[in-house]
C-alpha cells in the first residue's frame, strides 16, 4: 500500500466519523463484498496537480449519512439529501486530502462535486476501501501525475 493510498484511507475515515458520525475500519480482503447497490459521487480539482476523487458509498449508508449530518432521524431524509449529503462528503475529504498529501501551502481549485451516473470506476493511481456497519465506502484517487511522497 503506498503513502498516498494510507493518507487516502485516513483522511476519509477521520471525516466520516467528524462529519457523519459514522465509524470504520479497514476492509479485511476476506469480508464479504456488500452486495447493496452504491452511489458515486466525483469532484475534480486543479494545481499543483490535477485529477478527481470518486467516493463510492452503499447505498443503506446514505440514508445514515443525511440523517447523522442533518442532525434529524433517518426516516426524515429524502434520496435528494442524501445526494447532497455525499456531495458535501466528498467536498470535505478532497478538502482535507490534498493539504494532507501536499501541504497546507498549495492551493487547488474545486469543481462543484456531482453524483456520478457511471456503474464502473477505472483503475484508479490511489485506493482505500473502508468498512461500514451498513456496507462500505470506497475513495478512489486519480492523479494526472504521480505523487511524489516528498511534496
Amino acid at each position: 500500500m503506498t503513502e498516498v493510498n494510507v493518507i487516502l484511507f485516513k483522511v476519509t475515515q477521520k471525516v466520516l466519523e467528524k462529519l457523519a458520525f459514522i465509524f470504520s475500519f479497514p476492509f479485511d480482503e476476506g469480508d464479504p463484498e456488500c452486495m447493496e447497490p452504491d452511489i458515486k459521487a466525483v469532484v475534480t480539482f486543479t494545481g499543483l496537480f490535477s485529477g478527481k476523487l470518486i467516493l463510492s458509498i452503499s447505498e443503506p449508508v446514505l440514508t445514515e449519512l443525511s440523517a447523522n449530518m442533518l442532525g434529524v432521524e433517518e426516516d426524515e431524509t429524502a434520496r435528494e439529501q442524501h445526494h447532497d449529503a455525499l456531495k458535501e462528503l466528498i467536498n470535505v475529504v478532497c478538502g482535507n486530502l490534498l493539504p494532507e498529501i501536499c501541504g497546507d501551502k498549495m492551493v487547488f481549485d474545486f469543481a462543484l462535486p456531482e453524483i456520478l451516473l457511471e456503474d464502473e470506476v477505472s483503475q484508479p493511481d490511489y485506493f482505500a476501501k473502508l468498512a461500514l456497519d451498513e456496507g462500505v465506502c470506497k475513495a478512489y484517487l486519480f492523479t494526472d501525475q504521480p505523487i511524489k511522497s516528498d511534496l
